[in-house]
């Protein structure tokens, strides 16, 4: 029985007239490299303003998503996160946070407003549910910085830095209905539509 030996990678690049001194250039043009590529990473924040159905979307026990011992299954997620069931080793579900941020504006305004930036707003003349009016937020958003931070890295960097979306956001521009700020009184205004026309 007769073997062909196989074609080496050497051997298709020299028989296809490309000089070896060229082969350590080449492995770094991405679609010739040999090793795997990351997969991108994401991060995604989900807000509720009206709230939630707590015994619908908080687990039963705190800690990882999976049902202590003796079952060796995991506990199905609650009803409201059966969605994300896909993704159950990547979700981070933070409860016990109080926005204690005072200055001007209401507690609603200083909610949304403060909820990604962590800083106060800067005193505006919008009128809230209290007697102290208050304006934008007055510092970049947490998802704002982490978009910088990894557009910074050819490995990290995407078409779009970061995609804001609501639903149902009323067409004005408030306090109420902005919670991504690029900056200091820099809110971004989040797509409600994503096929307009």
């Amino acid at each position: 029985m007769t073997t062909t030996p196989l074609l080496t990678r050497r051997d298709l690049f020299r028989r296809l007239g490309i000089a070896p001194a060229t082969l350590p250039f080449l492995g770094n043009l991405p679609s010739l490299a040999a090793s795997t590529p990351q997969p991108r990473q994401r991060l995604i924040i989900v807000f509720s303003p009206d709230g939630i159905v707590k015994q619908q979307f908080w687990p039963n026990h705190p800690g990882a998503f999976a049902t202590p011992p003796p079952v060796e299954q995991p506990a199905p997620l609650p009803a409201i996160l059966a969605p994300l069931e896909p993704f159950r080793d990547q979700l981070l579900l933070v409860k016990g946070v109080h926005n204690k941020i005072k200055g001007d504006g209401d507690g609603h305004m200083r909610g949304i407003g403060c909820l990604l930036t962590g800083i106060e707003l800067f005193p505006g003349n919008i009128q809230g549910g209290s007697d102290t009016p208050a304006g934008w937020a007055s510092g970049r958003s947490i998802d704002q910085e982490i978009r910088s931070f990894m557009q910074k890295d050819p490995a990290t960097l995407t078409r779009f830095g970061s995609l804001e979306f609501g639903v149902l956001v009323p067409n004005k521009s408030d306090i109420w209905t902005r919670m991504v700020y690029a900056g200091p009184n820099q809110p971004v205004t989040p797509i409600d539509d994503p096929c307009p026309g």
